[in-house]
This record gives C-alpha cells, sequence and structure tokens, in this order.
C-alpha cells in the first residue's frame, strides 16, 4: 500500500538505539527527508534519549500520515516505554501533523501505555486517524482508556466541524476481558464508522461480546470481524447473528475457538444471506464444539451461498463420524484434518452450558429435554421451532420495540398502486376497496397513493388497516391532498404515522412531495420522523411542500432521530434529502446543513430553488465535507454567488463519490465558475459524470479559460453552460467548447455584461 508513498524505513535492522548518538544518523535522515509520510521503525529496540532525538526530527515532518511503530521496546524496562511515546506523540501534535495510521502492536507497554497515548488520540492530529493498530500490548484494563479517548477524539473534532472516522481497529491478544470490551463497545457505537475490527483472544465472555454485537449495527460498512479465542458461547452467537442481516459490506467473520457450538453455529449460518451480505468471502466456526449432527444440518443451509464463501470448521466434535461430515460438504468448507478433530462430545458435555447461560437454553436447538431424544426428534423439535419463530410476527414486533432483535429481513413483499388514478377518497366507504386490499397484503411493502386526493375520513380508516402491515417499507404519498383545506391534512398524516408507529414498521421511503401542507406539515410528522419507525429510514422526499420555517422543525427531527437510535443502538443512515421549492431561504439551510453534517450518511441532497443565499450555501457546503458517500447535489437556482461557489469548490476535493453537481441559476459568476472547475478532478472525482453551471453570469472570456481546464476530464464529465452571457461571442464560444460541453442555444444566451454588471460584487459579498 505504501508504494506510492514517500516512505523512510529501518525495517528490522534489529538495532539498539539506547543513546542520542546511537540513534544520530537515524535522526539526521528522519529531520531531512522530503515530504515525509510514511515512517517504519519497527523490528528495533528504541530508548528514552533515542527517543527523544527521534521526536526532535518529527517536529519538522508536519504531513507524516503512517507511523509503523510495532515491535520497538525489545528489552526495554516497561517504565522506559511511556516517556519515549509521550514525547513522540508530543511532537507530533506540535507539529499539528493528521496522522491516518499508528500501529503500536507488540510492545507490551500494558495499561501505561494507554495513558501514554491518551493525549495524542484526543488531539486533533488524531481526528483524521483511520487505522490504530494495538495488537499484543498487554492493555488490560488500558483498553478502557482507548474507548475513552476514542470517545472524547470523536466530540472534539465533531465541536470543531470535523468527523473522526476510524475505519481499522486491531487489538488482539490484550487481556481485555468483558469491561473493556463493553467499554471498546461503546466507543464504536459512538463512531459508526469501522470497518475492521479485530479483538481476538482477550478472555471476553458472553456479556462483552453481546455489547460488541450491539456495536456492530451501528457500523454498517464493517468488512472484518474477528472475535477468535474468546468465549462466546450460544448467547453471543445469537447476539451477533441478529447484527449481521445489517452489515452488507461484511468480508470476513471469525468465531474461531469461541464455543458458539451447534446453537450458536446455526444462528450464525442462518443469520448470513447472500442477498443481504453480498461480500461475504469468509466464515471461520472452527473450535466451536459442533457435533456431527449439528454440522450436517449446517450443510442442508450452504447451498444458498453458491460456493462464494468459504467455510472453515476444523477443530470441531465430528468424532467417528469425522469422514461422514467432510465427505457431505460441499468444496468451499473446510473440515479440517481428522487429528485436529476433538472427538465426539459424551452426553454430559453436549449438554453443557454453565447456569449463567440458562436463559437461552430454550433457544438451543441442541439443548436436550429431560428424557433422551434421538436426534430425528431432535431436528423435527428444531424445524418446529424454527417454523414457529417465524409466524410469531407480533411477537417479533415487540422484540423490536425493546430492541432484543432486529426487524425480521423479508422477501420483497407486495406493492399496492392507486397511482394517478385522480379518486377523490372523503368517505371510509370510497376506499373501502384499496382497505381490503391492505387486508390481504400481510407482506404488503411498497404502498402508493400519489395523484389522489385524501379526506379525514378516508384517511383514518387507511391507517386503521395500517396498524397491523409492519413489513410496510415505502410509503409514496406525493400530490395526495389536492383541493384539501391545509387544516385537514396534519390529522390525516397523524392518523397515517401514528399507524405505522403502532405497527413498528421500519421505513425505507417516505415520499410526501407536491403537498402543499407548509410548516404545520412539519409539525404533523414530527413524532414519527423521531420514532423507531423513522431509525431505518433512507430516502426523505419533501418537494414542493411548501415548508417555510418548517424545515427548521425538519432538520431538528432528523438530529433528534439520530440522537435516539444511536441511544438504542441503531443506527439512523438517511441517504438522500430532497427539499425543493420550499421556501427555505438561509435560517433553515442552516438548520439542515446542521443536520447533514450531524448525520454524515447523505449520497443526495436537492434543495433547488429554496430562496438560499450565501450564507445557506456556506453553511450547507460545510457539511457537504462531513458525507463524503455524496453522489447528486443539486442546489439550483438559489443564490450562492462567488463565496457560496468557493465554500462548495472546497467540499470538492472530499467528495470522491459526487457524480452530479448543479448550481445552476445560482449567480456563481466567472469566479465562482473557476472555483467549481479547478476543484474537480477526475483523481479525487472519478464517478463525476455531470455539472451545471448554467445561468451562472459567465461571460465569454471565463468560459473560453474554462475551456483550456476541460482536457483534464477527459470526455467523462458532461458539462452544460447554457443561460449565460456569451453576447455575440456565442457562436464562438460554442465552436471551442468540446463536444462535451453544453451551451445551449443562441436565443437563451442572455447577452453580453456591460462594464458595470461584469464587476458588480453585492454589498454583502
Amino acid at each position: 500500500m505504501f508504494g506510492i508513498f514517500p516512505k523512510l524505513s529501518f525495517l528490522d535492522q534489529q538495532a539498539k538505539w539506547d543513546s542520542r548518538d546511537a540513534v544520530a544518523m537515524v535522526a539526521s535522515e528522519i529531520a531531512n527527508y522530503p515530504r515525509l509520510l510514511t515512517l517504519e521503525l519497527r523490528g528495533n529496540t528504541l530508548g528514552v534519549e533515542a527517543g527523544e532525538a527521534i521526536a526532535e526530527a518529527l517536529q519538522y515532518h508536519p504531513e507524516l500520515q503512517h507511523c509503523l511503530w510495532s515491535d520497538l521496546f525489545t528489552g526495554r524496562l516497561r517504565a522506559e516505554i511511556p516517556p519515549i511515546l509521550r514525547s513522540l506523540c508530543g511532537s507530533m501534535m506540535k507539529a499539528n501533523v493528521q496522522l491516518v495510521e499508528l500501529d503500536l502492536s507488540d510492545n507490551a507497554f500494558g495499561p501505561i501505555g494507554a495513558e501514554s497515548i491518551k493525549d495524542f488520540l484526543e488531539s486533533p492530529s488524531a481526528y483524521s486517524l483511520e487505522i490504530l493498530k494495538l495488537n499484543n500490548c498487554g492493555l488490560g484494563i488500558g483498553g478502557k482508556q482507548i474507548a475513552t479517548s476514542l470517545i472524547e477524539c470523536h466530540r472534539r473534532a465533531a465541536s470543531v466541524g470535523r468527523r473522526f472516522a476510524l475505519k481499522t481497529f486491531v487489538a488482539g491478544r490484550n487481556r481485555l476481558e468483558n469491561e473493556c470490551a463493553i467499554a471498546l463497545a461503546a466507543a464504536f457505537q459512538t463512531l459508526g464508522s469501522l470497518e475492521e475490527i479485530t479483538m481476538h483472544q482477550n478472555g471476553i465472555k458472553k456479556e462483552g461480546i453481546t455489547a460488541l454485537a450491539s456495536a456492530f449495527r451501528g457500523n454498517p460498512n464493517l468488512k472484518k470481524i474477528d472475535l477468535g479465542d474468546n468465549t462466546a458461547t450460544q448467547t453471543g452467537a445469537h447476539a451477533i447473528s441478529k447484527a449481521l442481516p445489517m452489515l452488507h459490506k461484511l468480508e470476513s467473520l471469525s468465531l474461531a475457538d469461541c464455543l458458539c457450538r451447534d446453537a450458536g453455529c446455526h444462528y450464525i449460518i442462518d443469520a448470513l444471506n447472500p442477498n443481504t451480505n453480498p461480500a461475504l468471502e469468509f466464515i471461520d466456526l472452527s473450535g466451536s464444539e459442533l457435533t456431527a449432527d449439528a454440522a450436517l444440518r449446517i450443510a442442508e443451509r450452504l447451498p444458498k451461498f453458491g460456493g462464494n464463501v468459504r467455510l472453515k470448521i476444523e477443530c470441531n466434535n465430528f468424532g467417528d463420524e469425522f469422514e461422514l461430515v467432510r465427505e457431505r460438504m460441499p468444496e468451499f468448507v473446510d473440515c479440517g484434518e481428522t487429528d485436529d478433530d476433538q472427538g465426539s462430545l459424551d452426553s454430559d458435555q453436549s449438554e453443557h452450558e454453565s447456569d449463567s447461560n440458562s436463559e437461552d437454553s430454550e433457544h438451543d436447538i441442541s439443548a436436550q429435554p429431560t428424557k433422551a431424544v434421538s436426534p430425528a426428534d431432535k431436528q423435527q423439535l428444531a424445524d418446529t421451532l424454527q417454523g414457529l419463530l417465524s409466524d410469531m410476527a407480533a411477537l417479533q414486533v415487540a422484540a423490536e420495540a425493546r430492541g432484543d432483535v432486529p426487524f425480521p429481513q423479508t422477501e420483497e413483499g407486495t406493492t399496492i398502486t392507486c397511482l394517478n388514478q385522480q379518486k377523490k377518497w372523503d368517505k371510509r366507504e370510497d376506499v373501502a376497496h384499496l382497505i381490503e386490499e391492505i387486508w390481504a397484503s400481510p407482506n404488503l411493502a411498497t404502498l402508493e397513493l400519489r395523484g389522489n386526493t385524501l379526506g379525514i375520513h378516508a384517511g383514518e380508516a387507511i391507517a386503521d388497516a395500517l396498524e397491523n402491515r409492519h413489513h410496510l417499507r415505502r410509503c409514496l404519498w406525493s400530490d395526495l391532498f389536492t383541493g384539501r383545506l391545509r387544516a385537514e391534512i396534519p390529522p390525516i398524516l397523524r392518523a397515517l404515522c401514528g399507524s405505522m408507529m403502532k405497527a413498528n414498521v421500519q421505513l425505507v421511503e417516505l415520499d410526501l412531495s407536491d403537498n402543499a401542507f407548509g410548516p404545520i406539515g412539519a409539525e404533523s410528522i414530527k413524532e414519527f420522523l423521531e420514532s423507531p419507525s423513522a431509525y431505518s429510514l433512507e430516502i426523505l422526499k419533501l418537494n414542493n411542500c411548501g415548508l417555510g420555517i418548517g424545515g427548521k422543525q425538519i432538520a431538528t427531527s432528523l438530529i433528534e432521530c439520530h440522537r435516539r437510535a444511536a441511544s438504542a443502538g441503531r443506527r439512523f443512515a438517511l441517504k438522500t434529502f430532497i427539499a425543493g421549492r420550499n421556501r427555505l431561504e438561509n435560517e433553515c439551510a442552516i438548520a439542515l446543513a446542521a443536520a447533514f453534517q450531524t448525520l454524515g450518511s447523505l449520497e443526495e441532497i436537492t434543495m433547488h430553488q429554496n430562496g438560499i443565499k450565501q450564507e445557506g450555501i456556506t453553511a450547507l457546503a460545510a457539511a457537504f465535507q462531513h458525507n463524503p458517500n455524496l453522489k447528486k447535489i443539486d442546489l439550483g437556482d438559489n443564490t450562492a454567488t462567488e463565496l457560496g461557489a468557493h465554500a462548495i469548490s472546497v467540499a470538492l476535493t472530499m467528495l470522491p463519490k459526487l457524480e452530479s453537481l448543479s448550481l445552476a441559476d445560482c449567480l456563481c459568476r466567472n469566479a465562482g465558475c473557476h472555483y467549481i472547475i479547478d476543484a474537480l478532478n477526475p483523481n479525487t472525482n472519478p464517478q463525476l459524470q455531470f455539472i451545471d453551471l448554467s445561468g451562472s453570469e459567465l461571460s465569454t472570456d471565463a468560459a473560453l479559460r474554462i475551456a483550456e481546464r476541460l482536457p483534464k476530464f477527459g470526455g467523462s464529465v458532461k458539462l452544460k453552460i447554457e443561460c449565460n452571457n456569451f453576447g455575440d461571442d456565442f457562436a464562438m464560444v460554442k465552436s471551442r467548447m468540446p463536444d462535451f460541453v453544453d451551451c445551449g442555444e443562441s436565443e437563451d444566451d442572455q447577452g453580453s455584461l456591460d462594464s458595470e454588471d461584469d464587476e458588480r460584487f453585492s454589498d454583502e459579498d
């Protein structure tokens, strides 16, 4: 990974750096190294005086990003290590580095090491940290200090408009046990950005595993989880299984030597699915005390993976049936060798689970009743129990409300659509047929009512029918109140939203566009937007609703939903927000910017034609920086001016997934358009497809200078610059532009700016 970065390495030189003299050449090389991004010291041993010399050299390198300092204190007294760490970290803070990776693995500094790096981990130099490796450091109770520092770093970064987004946390072999595992789980939950969590061999038991599993649900980008050689038992495995349907990017899961037992392994295999875990490549359930019967039942479930996932189940308890199990398994299952098998469990072992685990024995499909039962009877019992659990929807809903289990994952459900039927639903009788359809669709997932007009009594009837439709995911209710008095709309919205909350739906999309309900409409959906039913919301469309000052209420509700979801171990990750033509103006734009910054999950923000001026645009631009997954931004027909365009240009370098940017009719003027074009780059914005700078008061000279910058896009990006001010030069400008630039037609051109227009800059600018 570092081949493309300037890197200075002293890897495995086995040098013993005690004094300043011993390390003089190394320190000099570090101090004089041009653009030092990576410093690799691992495989040597560093003393106090030598550490001070290297620390002084680091003060010259604010560009430093990667510190690979594992295995650096072999043979040192534990008391020597803290002053060395403090001097190294102090120098980095003094240089104001923006560190990306810190690897201190295989340094047995114990809890005092955690204290030594506390100040650094809570400093601005750590706000950029993506990789933290503390493997085999003997942290012990120091793991709590690490957790506290991660949470504090997140808080401090947020307070200055930054986002601490740690991606990799590695801390295996540290004797963390339950207390530290629970503390770290709270940190992971706060961050929500983890892609790898490796905490193998830490003496963590089911309580700690359960806490970590809850945190996994708040980190949807997780790709690798390794909790091997802890004691999950079936209780911990069950908790992990509840998180798995929410981890769509998961690639590798290791629960090796975690004593998951038969039931725990079944929980894991049943929870994983190629639809919800499409990136999955590897599962390790070795050393789980898995019996032959349970392994054979797992074999029946494996075809769903289609051979794309490697499963490892060596060192289990197949005994004399090892060869039978191995030949019944697909090629992608590694059973290990017979020599590694732990032999059949006797009856006492097969039933064993500590008294503390007795609360979930009723869920253990391998648990034996008092009198002996044959394997066939056990399988029949397990199948019956599985069927009952699948059918008990009401109990599952209640459990979800308590936060005990994730909402059940179902196949794509039923869609009921009344699109553009132009019906006028006033009375209950008017919607009788629709009610029958709803009742006949227990798996109703999408309800499309747009293009009709709904009155209070008919709305209450539909609401009553939705009270038990907990699989509902998409409510497409735009253009639903045409001709209704504004006072009629709030009770209808409250009734519909109240029913969804009662059913504990986990809504994914809510579209209320083209309903002119004004600010009172925002109040009407407040309770729903802050409820558990909205924690799953990904798409919110409120286009052309006349929200006005109600936009502040929407912003407040989004922030409150995020807070409540986090407190319940969930993550509110809104992806699409559309609220064009709402008269939001600066006040609401600034409030919504604060909400977007809090969420950090947006992929589309469309807020065209809202009367937003440069202050509001600048606030939104700052929020864009905290939403790195943004693909589409549309702020058209607001008044950005040069200053707003400049603020947006700063954010563009942090949006690697951006596909479309519209600043049409935003009066960005010449300078603003140049800010935008100069900031965009095929390296930092490789997915960019479309830019709209129409109606920017762009002059001929500025357009021609833009033409000189366009080759960097290589024809992959369409640029629209119609309705600008080329005047008599329109044909010339159009002829000088590449094919992928749309200048519009000469009739749309706004004519040349006179000298006063060309120079004007508003007083507030």
